[in-house]
């Protein structure tokens, strides 16, 4: 579904007849026989739709109809308006001192997107945030507006951080944004990979406009989502396998710095595996109300001593498992999978394996768990036990490591396989445990 307003009636509000050209270059695009993702009577475009409530209802209908992926881009003006500093898109009656009655609220497409029955859900964005509104609040400006852009399980790409926004460049006939995003999928890069995913896009998009002092386009990803593709690379002569430049050498010896606290991976170029660290809370709940529970049954009971020994053996366990599960909530594991490297960030350190040192990398059950299960020469190092630290294992029997527990992780099995393989290419396969 393509939105963009081009006129607009408020005299403070700067036309912008790119939006059009933008509208009908990205319908041709992903609607091409050869090289489209969908076809033509499955592509909506709606061009200075100025009544909201007929809007809202074809996005409504849309949303409904979608199964496989539901795609909404707007262009325009991006307006920031009533004291809650909410996002609105601005259409060709909106008063630029006043959106909330003239323009549509982001919160009400987001409802929308989060609704659609569809399996992949993308919003993206060619418009600017005012600096004038939101330059009073308290929180930083980008993460106040973009915090309101998340789509449970989905990706919302943005064309700006801030409020720096050149819409559109002198003798250009695209929106700067739209029209670097077009070339990309129209061309391809020899240097990407087979199919051009949001989390390549991106990137690439990051990289180029960053280079010609443009505004820098923001996204925000969640679980997996940056693997989906938008377009077929046209410029792709075979699969690039996404290994990258050789790591340091660290003086201890080893290739790479295995205890790097910094990203390992480029910004934009990974996806998030985040901790229950809710359900670690609970737990904490749970050990230390049978902790207080078994220290009153050892100190105000009428029972035997070997009974109020066991129980306040039993106290002190709950005791140690409490303080455990309270640094775990309060620091939970973080899982990152990218273009460079997998990255586990836990209570114990963080530990960066490239893509270069890792011989396999694969979902396997371990004590009765699925696990990130990594095989690589240097699997000795890992400690052989880090209950509480939640970091890597090693597993002699295996010369392996079993990096992290999938069920500690807010997201499923197939999503972390879908990274693993989305990113790591040839590396990710099964050895025999």
């Amino acid at each position: 579904m393509l939105i963009g307003t081009s006129h607009y009636t408020d005299g403070r509000l700067t036309q912008l007849p790119a939006v059009r050209q933008n509208l009908g270059d990205l319908a041709a695009v992903f609607t091409d026989p050869a090289h489209g993702i969908v076809s033509r009577e499955h592509c909506l475009t709606l061009a200075d739709e100025s009544d909201v409530r007929r809007l809202g209802g074809r996005i409504r209908a849309a949303a409904s109809e979608a199964e496989d992926l539901f795609l909404v881009y707007y262009a325009g003006h991006g307006l920031v308006g009533s004291r809650r500093h909410e996002l609105y898109l601005a259409l060709p009656d909106s008063e630029w001192e006043a959106p909330e009655f003239t323009a549509m609220e982001y919160d009400k497409l987001r409802g929308a997107v989060l609704d659609s029955p569809a399996r992949n859900k993308v919003v993206i964005l060619d418009c600017c945030f005012s600096g004038r509104a939101v330059g009073d609040l308290m929180a930083d400006p980008d993460t106040a507006v973009l915090g309101q852009l998340d789509v449970n399980g989905s990706y919302v790409l943005t064309s700006a951080q801030g409020n720096q926004v050149a819409l559109k460049l002198p003798g250009e006939e695209h929106t700067a944004f739209s029209g670097r995003l077009i070339r990309l999928l129209r061309e391809g890069a020899s240097d990407g990979p087979e199919l051009l995913t949001l989390d390549f896009l991106y990137q690439r998009l990051r990289h180029t406009m960053q280079a010609e002092k443009l505004s820098v386009p923001s996204r925000r990803a969640l679980q997996s989502a940056g693997l989906i593709a938008l377009a077929p690379n046209r410029a792709a002569g075979r699969p690039i396998d996404p290994i990258r430049s050789p790591e340091p050498f660290r003086t201890t010896g080893l290739r790479w710095d295995v205890d790097r606290s910094s990203r390992g991976n480029d910004e934009g170029a990974y996806v998030t595996f985040e901790a229950r660290h809710r359900s670690y809370w609970v737990l904490t709940f749970l050990t230390s109300l049978l902790g207080l529970l078994a220290v009153l049954l050892a100190f105000t009971a009428e029972l035997p001593t070997f009974a109020k020994i066991a129980f306040g053996v039993g106290a002190a366990v709950c005791l140690a498992l409490t303080f455990g599960y309270v640094q775990m909530a309060r620091a939970p594991v973080r899982l990152e999978i990218g273009t460079r490297g997998v990255q586990l960030f836990a209570r114990s350190g963080t530990t960066w394996i490239p893509w270069s040192v890792i011989g396999a990398i694969d979902i396997e059950q371990v004590n009765g768990s699925p696990h990130v299960v990594v095989w690589l020469e240097e699997a000795d190092i890992f400690p052989d036990s880090d209950i509480f630290g939640g970091g890597a294992q090693f597993m002699p029997k295996h010369g392996a490591i079993a990096l992290c527990s999938i069920s500690i992780l807010r997201a499923r099995r197939h999503e972390i396989a879908k990274a693993l393989r989305g990113y790591g290419g040839q590396h990710v396969k099964r050895r025999n445990m």
